[in-house]
């Protein structure tokens, strides 16, 4: 009889933490889109300062594999960040869109 009181306890203290769970992620989708949103944002500075500079970094004097070597360094930033800042944004929309469905919109 104890047995079947602790498992009892121990299955109620199990699905109120899984239904808990549920319902905190379930809320915050508008602010998963926000916080997306805000990391897409972070990496377009990213991608900005990386352009600005491979333009202004290198002068006439600068070695030619100085030059190759930071054109390879800035051009695989900007690339990854690009796609990286891609994927925030279709997750912001994703979100978004949950958070309308869960209104009823």
């Amino acid at each position: 009889m104890k047995r079947l009181k602790n498992a009892i306890i121990g299955v109620g203290v199990i699905a109120g933490i899984l239904g808990f769970t549920t319902q905190a992620f379930a809320a915050t989708h508008a602010e998963q889109a926000a916080a997306y949103e805000q990391k897409a944002a972070d990496l377009d500075t990213v991608i900005a300062e990386h352009k600005a500079m491979k333009k202004e970094g290198m002068t006439d004097k600068t070695p030619m594999s100085t030059k190759q070597k930071m054109e390879k360094h800035c051009d695989a930033l900007i690339a990854a960040s690009a796609k990286l800042r891609d994927e925030y944004r279709s997750f912001a929309t994703w979100h978004k869109m949950q958070d309308k469905e869960e209104k009823g919109k």
